[in-house]
């Protein structure tokens, strides 16, 4: 159970981490870590952390990006999504340029 970085290193899985959003939502998310960044050649395309690289993994999150990704790549939902430009936006705008 790990994932790999970029420069080949295995950054394997470390332990639960719950979390709980302003709204009272609990998240679980598993964080995987890498086990020594220092000296890598890649740590700036990599990480900005001043430690090591860590992954926050939800697999219920990544589950639904996947499955919007899949709707939004729909032509059909695309002509949806292309009228809110021409409908909706605009307004949001008169309104932020009026008050």
């Amino acid at each position: 159970d790990f994932f790999t970085c970029p420069n080949g290193k295995k950054v394997p899985f470390q332990y639960l981490s719950n979390r709980t959003d302003k709204a009272g939502f609990k998240r679980t998310f598993r964080v995987y870590e890498c086990e020594d960044c220092s000296g890598c050649p890649l740590r700036v395309h990599c990480t900005k952390a001043k430690g090591n690289r860590k992954i926050f993994y939800n697999a219920h999150w990544e589950q639904q990006k996947a499955y919007i990704r899949e709707q939004l790549s729909k032509e059909e939902t695309g002509e949806i999504y292309g009228k809110r430009k021409i409908d909706v936006e605009p307004v949001f705008g008169f309104l932020k340029a009026n008050l």
